[in-house]
């Protein structure tokens, strides 16, 4: 007898044991409900971070569609669309350049008829640093002719303003529009109307649906005229200037057209070049001869050159000037 209920009391201290492992607490499906929702709002937060003005049911519709996704894969989605949007409308991220464009030439020698050498070298370094962010701006620099010296002070003639023709560094942007030239100083963008040749690679789908860049309320196509689908997907630009345009409606054999290429203009006497801006240059009329247009190489999409300017020095080079007007008082 002793035996039987000793099985019997095992019998039922084991199935209490299972009921009260199974069994849940009243409050555990709000828990769960309250976790999803933290888990839905986080999603919608990082489509917010990419995408801040989406309209309310379009993000529950992505949080619907993406909630599954780990936080590395879904960065990755949401920059790619990102980019396809940016690709479009021309609103991407994007190195500004304003203060190029808007301001005068203050370090022009014509302009310094009251001026001299010091006061065209703290102009152009001025300009330097006001453009040390700008994407392809080359450096200005001041050098006093041979028959004059630094106390010429009041006699323009004896100025001569030039470019530094060495690259800026590079910075990856991970807009597919992007390019940046490496190596070759003589190389250009050109950009029409107008034959501005340029080293800045801010390119976009402009609105008449050519590659090209903007300059304020203007336009400027990428000489040759690469056309941008309105329903690209996805643009590949070869380190050779090969443009592959993918689009959303095509399948991906055939998606892919190979058969357009960059080319870039080359100058082969980089002294002749004129700019008012530090970014886009021009030929003198009668000097077409030393411009001639070839197929890209040394391509690199997705990064930008920057300005050539080192702040570093240019700040020394300041303080030294100033140094030098206290000395004359």
């Amino acid at each position: 007898m002793s035996n039987a209920w000793s099985t019997l009391l095992c019998a039922l201290m084991m199935l209490f044991i299972g009921e009260t492992a199974g069994a849940q607490p009243p409050d555990a499906a709000a828990n769960a409900t309250a976790q999803e929702a933290a888990r839905r709002e986080k999603v919608a937060g990082q489509i917010r971070r990419y995408f801040p003005d989406l309209d309310e049911n379009v993000l529950a519709g992505w949080v619907d569609s993406y909630s599954e996704l780990s936080e590395a894969e879904l960065d990755a989605i949401l920059k790619e669309r990102r980019e396809m949007q940016s690709l479009l409308s021309g609103n991407g991220p994007k190195k500004p350049l304003p203060e190029a464009m808007s301001l005068p030439d203050l370090f022009d020698p014509r302009a310094m008829s009251s001026g001299g050498f010091l006061s065209a070298r703290e102009a152009v370094i001025r300009r330097n640093l006001l453009n040390a962010e700008t994407a392809g701006f080359r450096r200005r620099v001041v050098v006093a002719r041979a028959d004059s010296s630094a106390e010429g002070e009041g006699d323009p003639e004896l100025i001569d303003v030039g470019f530094d023709w060495k690259p800026g560094a590079g910075q990856p942007t991970g807009q597919p529009l992007h390019l940046k030239i490496d190596d070759a100083l003589n190389r250009f963008f050109r950009l029409e109307p107008g034959c501005l040749l340029t080293r800045c690679g801010l390119f976009e789908r402009l609105d008449n649906g050519l590659m090209g860049q903007r300059r304020g309320d203007r336009q400027f196509v990428l000489s040759g005229e690469i056309a941008l689908p309105d329903d690209v997907s996805r643009v590949e630009i070869s380190s050779t200037g090969i443009v592959r345009v993918r689009t959303a409606k095509e399948t991906p054999s055939e998606s892919i057209q190979s058969d357009v290429r960059i080319s870039l203009a080359v100058v082969n006497d980089l002294s002749q070049l004129t700019s008012t801006n530090g970014v886009d240059f021009h030929l003198p009329s009668g000097k077409s001869d030393l411009l001639s247009m070839k197929p890209a190489e040394h391509l690199h999409a997705q990064w930008l050159e920057l300005s050539n300017v080192d702040i570093q020095a240019e700040t020394a080079a300041g303080t030294r000037l100033k140094l030098i007007r206290e000395l004359q008082r």
